[in-house]
């Protein structure tokens, strides 16, 4: 019997492999909710893992990224006595040599380029808003550059074949976003730090990130590792998009001169037409995170929605992730969907830092809160200056932000851009900060 233990997002990434090169015929996992019931995605039972005790023949794919939790279920199949187990992460590029390259992919040719690594292809929009910003502003930048996009599942999976196409002189460009340090381990830092180790002899680029490290020994122990990797790569470049990341980056280059202070790609982003004020519906979208970032704890929650709902409108929830997986050729059309609903609406009031960037780019009004990483706080730096977004330190302050935000038209405008603009140019072309 061949189980897969765990069900989320590796999964999803990853089942074509999953289900030719290992076809299992159930699910476990540690969430009771789960348990007895038809995975919705997969189609399979799912099961306690309870259940595989004293079964003969039994063997298990573990398919969680988060290599912390991929050694507590380690610890779990010792205690059922179970040895005949892999690892997604450590099976995907061995079954990816056995995978023909995606066209797109088969025609990157000899001449000189830049290949832009670990774009997303999962189902959160604000990292495909920053991939259409990236794409659309290096095509301004450097138009006569040959683009070539990596995303991070054809990393995972085309390692190999793509290293075999890229010359020491392409330019590597690692997609902004905020998956370095220690949150986001699975096709986050483990594909940064990998892409560096592999690509030594080219210039690195890694595009503005948030960069943090968690408080306690899982955030020292990947501080420690991203130090030793960062570190032999004497051309690299992290650009970061708060003052905080700025720092970490500093201690983790030993380098003032190669960390560059940007603003996040999504706000270069032009060319979404966005609805008249007046037009709108009157309605108010709430897009609250429900993973590990936030910091809204329910009571918190509670007080929000009971205070919009004293006002004269729709209360609508809403949320930058699509629930379906998001790739190249999908990518442009998920981002104007969400970007028109968000210009429908009289406020947005979030913890999402893209939903805040998509509300300043579309002209709406918008009250956020801060998350775990302290990315919406740090990257609000870029637009603190644009009136119809407020930033809220604390729920005791939100029914005063919301007696004061300006629900009327705006008109979006990034201070500085061309002199970003510029700074981006010569930090990918030329050889110093």
């Amino acid at each position: 019997m061949k189980y897969i233990w765990g069900a989320g997002i590796a999964v999803k990434n990853n089942w074509i492999l999953i289900k030719k090169y290992f076809n299992p015929d159930a699910e476990v996992d540690g969430n009771p909710s789960k348990w007895n019931k038809k995975d919705g995605f997969t189609g399979l039972m799912c099961y306690s893992p309870s259940e595989l005790k004293d079964q003969k023949n039994v063997e298990v794919l573990i398919t969680v990224g988060d290599p912390y939790v991929v050694s507590d279920i380690i610890g779990s199949l010792n205690e059922l006595n179970i040895s005949n187990y892999s690892v997604l992460t450590d099976v995907l590029k061995l079954w990816g040599e056995s995978e023909e390259l995606p066209k797109r992919l088969q025609d990157i040719t000899t001449e000189e380029k830049f290949i832009l690594f670990n774009t997303p292809e999962h189902d959160n929009i604000g990292d495909h808003l920053i991939t259409l910003a990236t794409e659309q502003l290096l095509s301004k930048l450097f138009c006569e550059k040959k683009l070539v996009e990596v995303s991070d599942i054809d990393y995972l999976w085309y390692g190999k074949s793509i290293h075999e196409k890229i010359s020491t002189k392409d330019t590597i460009l690692i997609s902004g976003g905020g998956f370095l340090g220690s949150l986001w381990l699975y096709n986050g830092e483990n594909n940064v730090r990998s892409i560096i180790e592999e690509y030594s002899d080219n210039k690195i680029v890694v595009l503005p990130q948030t960069m943090y490290f968690e408080k306690n020994e899982r955030g020292k122990a990947e501080y420690k590792r991203s130090c030793e990797v960062y570190r032999k790569h004497k051309n690299l470049f992290l650009c970061v998009r708060d003052r905080e990341s700025e720092k970490v980056a500093n201690d983790v280059l030993q380098s003032s001169g190669r960390v560059k202070l940007l603003p996040d790609m999504a706000l270069f982003y032009t060319g979404f037409k966005k609805i008249d004020y007046l037009k709108r519906e009157k309605r108010i979208l709430v897009c609250l995170r429900k993973d590990k970032e936030s910091v809204l704890s329910p009571v918190n929650k509670e007080t929000i929605y009971k205070a919009v709902e004293k006002l004269n409108y729709n209360v609508v929830d809403t949320s930058m992730h699509s629930a379906e997986i998001i790739g190249p050729g999908t990518r442009e059309t998920a981002v104007w969907n969400k970007l028109y609903e968000i210009s429908n609406a009289k406020l947005v009031i979030t913890d999402t830092l893209h939903c805040m960037i998509s509300a300043a780019i579309t002209g709406t009004p918008c009250i956020a809160f801060d998350n775990l990483s302290g990315k919406l706080s740090g990257v609000y730096h870029w637009i603190k200056d644009l009136k119809y977004i407020t930033l809220c330190g604390s729920i005791d302050e939100f029914a005063g932000k919301l007696d004061e935000v300006s629900m009327t038209d705006n008109e979006y405008i990034l201070a500085d851009r061309y002199r970003y603009e510029d700074s981006i140019k010569r930090i990918i072309s030329g050889d110093s900060i």
